[in-house]
Parts: C-alpha cells; structure tokens; sequence
C-alpha cells in the first residue's frame, strides 16, 4: 500500500503532458545500467523510424509506461478533486473511483476500460502484431 502511493504521487509529478493526436508508440531505451552507453545510440534510432502508420502522425514516446500512468491521473484527478480535497482518505477513495470508472482512455500500450475488478484494463485491442512488407508497416491480421 505505501509503495503504491509513492508510485502515484511520483507519477503525478510526472503527470504535466501534452496530449497527442495519432498513434503513440511507446520506447524503453537502455539509459541506466550495464548497457546504459547504448541509451544515446538507441535514442538517436527514434529519427530513423517511420513519421507516419496508416496515414496517422506517429509520436514515439519514451518512458511510455510513465506517460500512460499521467495519462490516467490526468483523466481521474479533477473527477476526484470535485468530491474531495488532496491529501484526505475521501480524496484516495474518490481517485480510486474515478480511475476504476475509467473507459476508452488511449494510452501508449492499449486503450484502457478500468473497473473495480480490472485494474490492467486492456482489451484485445492492446494486442495487435505488425510487419514490415516492402518497407512501409502493415498491420499483420
């Protein structure tokens, strides 16, 4: 419970992002650890890709699981602030409610449909396989 409001507070702080229209694709890159001086290479790599899938812009988006998790508490946080104020155990309770009623929020891995019993909030809609045929992606059915 402790880590879990260390992860939405560090999260919240996060949380100031622009939202973006067409595909977003998430990117982890190796910035920290044993392969930490192939984070640059692995950045500059973002350039090379394809601007555009299926005539929409694509935004590569680095550290994508971040940027989901703002993106949810950007969604939740002003329906929980109009019940209750920060800081109280009804403002926890409020923003639990408000993310769990979450639905059809796009983010970087999926479009996500919460509920009190799922708090992934996935579809199948999250899965999807792609390929490149002749140098432009296709979606592979």
């Amino acid at each position: 419970m402790k880590f879990s409001r260390t992860a939405v507070a560090m999260t919240a702080a996060c949380a100031a992002f622009a939202a973006h229209a067409g595909i977003a694709v998430g990117v982890t890159l190796s910035a920290t650890g044993p392969a930490a001086s192939l984070g640059i290479p692995e950045k500059n790599t973002i350039a090379l890709l394809p601007t555009s899938m299926g005539g929409q812009k694509v935004n590569y988006i680095v550290l994508g699981h971040a940027w989901d998790a703002g993106a949810l508490l950007q969604n939740a946080v002003p329906t929980a602030l109009k019940k209750a104020r920060p800081g109280t155990k009804e403002f926890r309770a409020a923003l639990r409610d408000a993310l769990e009623a979450t639905k059809e929020l796009v983010g970087v891995h999926g479009v996500f449909n919460m509920s009190p019993s799922d708090h992934l909030g996935f579809d199948q809609r999250a899965r999807v396989m792609v390929r490149i045929d002749k140098g432009a992606w296709k979606l592979d059915k």
